[in-house]
C-alpha cells in the first residue's frame, strides 16, 4: 500500500515536470493508426547468439545480460518475467512473418559490417516487431555495435583500443531492454531510457524513477493496454503465405518493424 501512495505521488510530481518517459508507438507513416506498443505475454523468452563477442567470455555476457533483464523484472509494478532460452544461431536481427514460432528474441554483437548499414554511430539497436493494428509486440532483437565500441561488464575496460569508444555493457543493455518492453527515449537526461550515453557510464544500470513510472504505465496493475482504434482494414491475404485462414493472413500482413537507436555523447 505504501508503494502505491509513493508511486501516485511520484506520478503527480512527474506530471508537473516538462520531462518524462515516452512510450514507444507504432509507425504511423506505415499507413495504420498510431498505437502504443506492449507485450501481452507475461513471460518473454530471450536467447544469446552463439556468435558471442570476442572481447568477453560467453558466461560473462550471459551474467551481464541476466542482471540487466533483472533490473526491469524487479520494478515494483512490473508483471513481465524474462526467461533465458539458451543459445541461438542468429547473428543479425531477423523476423519471419510467415512462421512466427521460429522467431527468437535474440541478443547479439556485430563486430563487422555495422557501418555498412544505415545505423552508423549507434551504440546499440533494438528492433521491435509488432502488430500494426493494435501495437502488440510479437518479437524483439537487440544488437550491440561492437565494430565502433568496446563493451565490458566490470564498468571499465581491461584493454585500451584507440579505434573504439569504451561502453559499459549493462548500462547499454538495460537501456535496450527498456525498448524491448515498449519504452521510447525519455526526455529526462538522468533516466536510463535517455537517448544518449557517455563512454564508460554505469549510473544508468539502475532504473531512474522516470523509467519505473514508464514501465508501470505499460504493465502496472492499473495499466490499460491498448485496444485497436475504430476502423476497418481491407488488406488482401499474403499470396506467398502458407498459412490458411483470412484472419491469419490479415495478421501476417500487418506485422511491421521499428528500430530504436542509442547514441554516444562522445
Amino acid at each position: 500500500m505504501w508503494f502505491s501512495h509513493l508511486l501516485a505521488a511520484a506520478l503527480l510530481l512527474h506530471s508537473i515536470a516538462a520531462e518524462g518517459f515516452v512510450r514507444a508507438t507504432t509507425d504511423k507513416d506505415a499507413g495504420y493508426p498510431e498505437q502504443k506498443m506492449y507485450w501481452t505475454s507475461t513471460d518473454i523468452r530471450w536467447k544469446l547468439s552463439k556468435g558471442g563477442y570476442s572481447r568477453m567470455k560467453q558466461e560473462e555476457i550471459l551474467d551481464a545480460m541476466t542482471r540487466s533483464f533483472k533490473r526491469w523484472s524487479e520494478a515494483p509494478c512490473h508483471r513481465v518475467n524474462f526467461v533465458y532460452g539458451g543459445l541461438t544461431d542468429e547473428r543479425i536481427a531477423t523476423f519471419n512473418r510467415k512462421d512466427l514460432e521460429s522467431n527468437e528474441n535474440s541478443v547479439m554483437f556485430i563486430e563487422k559490417g555495422w557501418n555498412n548499414r544505415e545505423y552508423f554511430g549507434a551504440i546499440a539497436i533494438t528492433s521491435q516487431y509488432y502488430n500494426a493494428f493494435n501495437g502488440e509486440i510479437v518479437g524483439s532483437d537487440i544488437e550491440f555495435n561492437a565494430e565502433d565500441y568496446t563493451f565490458a561488464s566490470s564498468g571499465k575496460l581491461t584493454e585500451f583500443d584507440p579505434t573504439r569508444t569504451p561502453m559499459d555493457l549493462e548500462n547499454t543493455a538495460v537501456h535496450e531492454i527498456g525498448h524491448l518492453l515498449g519504452l521510447a527515449h525519455s526526455l529526462t537526461p538522468a533516466a536510463t531510457m535517455y537517448g544518449q550515453a557517455n563512454p564508460n557510464e554505469t549510473i544508468k544500470r539502475d532504473l531512474h524513477i522516470d523509467d519505473i513510472l514508464g514501465v508501470c504505465a505499460i504493465y502496472g496493475d492499473d495499466a490499460v493496454l491498448n485496444t485497436p482504434k475504430s476502423g476497418g482494414c481491407s488488406l488482401a491475404p499474403d499470396a506467398g503465405s502458407s498459412h490458411g485462414g483470412g484472419f491469419a493472413a490479415l495478421l501476417l500482413a500487418i506485422l511491421l518493424a521499428r528500430r530504436f537507436l542509442l547514441k554516444s555523447r562522445a
